[in-house]
């Protein structure tokens, strides 16, 4: 090969390396979206048929890549987000993503979203400038579902959308005794979702969360003790309400509203839904939504703003709410796409408590979260499912330890 050919080639080659190492900031095709939502399994594949959909409308190509918010928030720490179009960060964290990457500013588009209100009003609180940089995808709280084969030992007056705690641990009783063994799931391994099982009733007897001393707590968690026989003799392996559901072991669960949604797909006909229980003070249920930005330095700023309109579009909304299992809607106006069945009401009632319902995110001022969850482990089986005295001083070292995981200001 002459010396002009050798250099020639070798141009090429350089090209080639630099077109393959470009960053987002160039344009390249196709989205790539950072999620924390949507990672299980059976979510991850409805949510890839749906941008699929997506596609088959705008010629779009959207890639989803899923992290935990572990790894999210890490990656907010290393600035690792070259080769991003989009982010779905989890809703505690939305101040300190603004406040470290600079986002589209959606107030810049109206005309895109003219058309549906999001319901910004009935999630957490955030500072105002943070709905400039990102909007609601979906939300969730926690709701009673109950196998049909409970329903002939119903104590009379029990209504799906009236249900107190009480009144839900009265039927669970009576069913365990009938049953011979507790028929109430809980995820009881570790670092899964016992933590907010148990905020549920000190939500709605007067408490806040993390709450495990106060008044109100003590009373719920004495009316949890006084059910401690109606709890499944299994609950230390089940890592998700959903297996000793459909599989019939357990009767009663108080989960996740998108859980509930699976199991009415998985067992259809074979369960009722029950409205978050009311206490004290009123409906209960830890919440929580996830919302989508887009960070400024996208080389396809267009082609995301176009995926955003798209995935907020409420009979979208709708379509991912009840594909995924009952998530809701974070569009006033998916509701008017809402029919009557199973998965209806699932949103229809999740709707309600977030409406109504004494609802509380999980607070961004602890550091590693799991702690919490360890801390409200073991009050659970040390003294929930014992005969162990539940009062402010027994509880009291619990506090302190929730109280430690605080992160310094």
């Amino acid at each position: 090969m002459s010396p002009s050919g050798r250099w020639f080639t070798i141009f090429l080659i350089t090209l080639a390396i630099l077109g393959c190492s470009k960053g987002r900031h160039d344009a390249d095709g196709t989205l790539r979206i950072y999620s924390r939502l949507w990672t299980p399994l059976r979510e991850q594949s409805f949510i890839r048929g749906e941008l699929e959909r997506f596609y088959s409308e705008s010629g779009i190509e959207a890639e989803l890549i899923l992290y935990t918010d572990g790894d999210m928030d890490r990656m907010l720490a290393t600035g690792d987000l070259s080769d991003v179009d989009l982010v779905i960060p989890y809703g505690n964290r939305l101040s300190l993503w603004s406040e470290k990457v600079d986002f589209v500013d959606f107030h810049e588009y109206p005309d895109l979203f003219q058309d549906r209100t999001f319901l910004f009003e009935l999630l957490p609180p955030e500072k105002q400038s943070v709905w400039r940089n990102f909007l609601p995808i979906g939300a969730d709280v926690y709701l009673v579902i109950v196998s049909k084969n409970a329903e002939s030992l119903k104590p009379a007056g029990i209504e799906n959308a009236g249900l107190t705690w009480p009144d839900l641990a009265d039927w669970i009783r009576i069913v365990s005794r009938e049953q011979g063994r507790g028929m109430l799931a809980v995820t009881g391994v570790p670092d899964k979702n016992l933590v907010y099982f148990l905020a549920g009733p000190v939500l709605s007897y007067g408490g806040g969360f993390p709450d495990l001393a106060s008044g109100a707590a003590v009373d719920a968690l004495r009316m949890l003790q006084d059910m401690r026989r109606g709890f499944h003799p299994a609950v230390e392996n089940f890592d998700s309400v959903i297996d000793p559901l459909v599989g019939g072991s357990a009767w009663f669960a108080f989960a996740h509203c998108a859980h509930v949604g699976f199991v009415l797909k998985e067992a259809p006909g074979r369960f009722n839904v029950y409205t978050a229980p009311s206490g004290p003070a009123g409906q209960g249920s830890v919440s929580g939504f996830s919302a989508i930005g887009i960070p400024a330095r996208t080389g396809n700023r267009q082609d995301a703003l176009s995926l955003v309109e798209y995935l907020t579009r409420p009979d979208v909304q709708i379509r991912i709410s009840k594909g995924v299992g009952g998530f809701i809607p974070t569009v006033l106006e998916a509701g008017e796409f809402l029919g009557n069945d199973a998965l209806d009401t699932v949103i229809r009632y999740g709707l309600d408590v977030l409406h109504a319902g004494r609802t509380r995110d999980i607070p961004h001022e602890y550091g590693e979260w799991g702690n919490v969850k360890h801390v409200y482990e073991t009050v659970f089986y040390s003294l929930i499912l014992s005969d162990n005295e539940i009062s402010a001083d027994s509880l009291r070292w619990a506090q302190t330890e929730l109280e430690k995981l605080k992160l310094s200001p």
